[in-house]
């Protein structure tokens, strides 16, 4: 009996058991769950929390962005340059989360795409373009390369048209900017070069060209010292042709220097220069013909060049565009070198003691002026574009001039000697260009371009002594994307020698180019 109700209890148990267990199992899961749906909701609020910093993040960068940007201190400031929030001014680059990691990571300097060197107040950034040229001639012939179109060495009196072609990627060129603060001002360093150097390899096999340096300078404050543009140059008006030779009747010249810019207001200077001297004198000779061409002239570099180039430069700019104006001083000192070649071999002056065979000298005092503009045309532009039509000129003169007007290198000087007094003569020359720009549309222009170039020869020098030249150019430039231009441009020069002889040349080029 006893067992009986012992087996009845214990059946009643296990019953019971199993009847409460999908109890148990349904408590103990919403349990989890509870325990589950807490640390989702965790979660998010820890999630909204970092959005809403990183949201303040942007909106920080955004308000800083919109400032205007002020001048970094005089003094370097602490942690490598950084302010407060981590930035050194305002930035470049998306306003997103990865150009606020880049920031982290990648100091960027005060300048536009400069950089910050590690663990150094020096800003630094690299500049250029790569360019390919196909040039095409269409008429006349050269007595040099095909490379660009320098009026100076078009043949005379060609026989015909000698066809040629030609591709080269020798005007591309690199440079570096580095700029920190000092206690006189922002120093700018400047280092640039482009491979049209003389010196070049064969096309048979490596068409390597050689590395020619452009600008190497220092800037500190008003100062200026290093090798750059001459102070009597003006390279903001210089034509924009895919030509790299450009017009023969402007200041196209880079050299050492040691300048002062005196600025008395916004946008008017006054600059003060002690350039490198370089003289060349033109004198006749005997040679006999090559290759059926007179060589009646010869251009002799003098060996004194023992007074720097004095350049006086004031300039007013503004936004309708700017005006400059240039007075050149040069001590011209010239050589007639004896040896055979040269005719005649004459005493310099009135001294008779030279003997015939010796070297003579002569001294000169040249003088030159110049005036650059640019003149901002902004109602005859697309009005889609950010460009502005324009219309840029030069004109220079004087006595002396001789290198300082571009075409005249290698074919004329600065000075003659006069075979009859024995005397050294300043040559007289004078030459200029008008540029005008149009903008079709946003990623369309184009560029006309007129030049001359005259030189004011002596009857007595021979009659194949270069005396001038004209040329001119129209092109048509498409920015296919930002940074990347193709163009097509016709070029027309003409040669006029002594006599009055003449030879001209037209070339068809394409170019594209990319820069940095």
């Amino acid at each position: 009996m006893i067992l009986q109700c012992r087996s009845a209890w214990m059946a009643s148990a296990v019953a019971a058991a199993i009847i409460a267990l999908p109890g148990s199992l349904a408590g103990a899961s919403q349990a989890r769950a509870a325990t589950t749906q807490e640390e989702l909701v965790r979660l998010l609020k820890e999630q909204s929390a970092e959005l809403k910093k990183l949201k303040q993040e942007v909106d920080a960068l955004k308000k800083q962005r919109s400032a205007p940007q002020v001048a970094a201190p005089a003094r370097s400031a602490p942690h490598g340059g950084r302010t407060s929030d981590g930035f050194v001014s305002k930035s470049e680059g998306p306003d997103s989360f990865v150009g606020t990691l880049l920031d982290r990571f990648v100091e960027r300097g005060t300048r536009p795409k400069s950089w910050r060197l590690p663990g150094t107040d020096i800003d630094l950034s690299v500049n250029g373009f790569a360019k390919l040229d196909f040039i095409s001639r269409l008429k006349g012939e050269f007595n040099g390369t095909l490379d660009s179109l320098p009026t100076n060495a078009i043949a005379i009196d060609s026989r015909g048209t000698a066809p040629a072609n030609r591709f080269h990627a020798r005007e591309s060129r690199i440079g570096f900017v580095a700029t920190k603060q000092t206690d006189f001002g922002l120093a700018n360093v400047q280092i640039e070069g482009d491979f049209f150097s003389p010196f070049f390899g064969s096309q048979l096999v490596s068409n390597r060209d050689g590395f020619s340096l452009r600008h190497a300078k220092v800037e500190i404050g008003p100062l200026l010292a290093g090798q750059f543009w001459g102070t009597f140059a003006d390279p903001s008006t210089i034509a924009e042709t895919l030509d790299f030779q450009g017009t023969p009747g402007y200041t196209f010249i880079r050299q050492a220097q040691i300048r002062y810019t005196h600025t008395f207001s916004k946008g008017v200077t006054l600059a003060f220069a002690a350039e490198n001297p370089e003289t060349s004198i033109v004198v006749n000779n005997n040679v006999a013909p090559i290759n059926g061409i007179n060589q009646n002239v010869t251009v002799v570099q003098t060996r004194d060049n023992n007074i720097p180039d004095f350049v006086i430069r004031g300039r007013v700019e503004d936004s309708w565009g700017h005006v400059q104006l240039g007075l050149l001083l040069r001590s011209i000192s010239g050589e007639n070198f004896a040896g055979g070649n040269l005719l005649p071999t004459l005493s310099i002056g009135s001294n008779p003691n030279i003997p015939p065979t010796g070297t003579g000298r002569g001294n000169g005092f040249g003088v030159a002026g110049s005036i650059h503009a640019k003149f901002n045309l902004p109602g005859l532009g697309s009005k889609e574009s950010a460009r502005t039509d324009f219309i840029a000129f030069q004109f220079l003169y004087g006595s002396g001039l001789g290198r300082y007007l571009q075409d005249s290198a290698g074919v004329s000087g600065e000075a003659t000697i006069n075979p009859i007094t024995g005397r050294l003569e300043l040559l007289t020359s004078y030459g200029g260009y008008v540029t005008f720009q149009h903008q079709w549309s946003e990623n369309l222009r184009s560029n006309f371009t007129f030049s001359l170039a005259e030189y004011e020869n002596p009857a007595y020098l021979n009659r194949n002594a270069y005396r001038g030249a004209t040329y001119a150019s129209g092109n048509l430039i498409w920015t296919v994307v930002k940074d990347f231009d193709l163009g097509a441009e016709l070029q027309y020069g003409e040669r006029i020698n002594q006599s009055g002889r003449r030879g001209d040349v037209l070339h068809v080029q394409t170019s594209a180019k990319f820069s940095f």
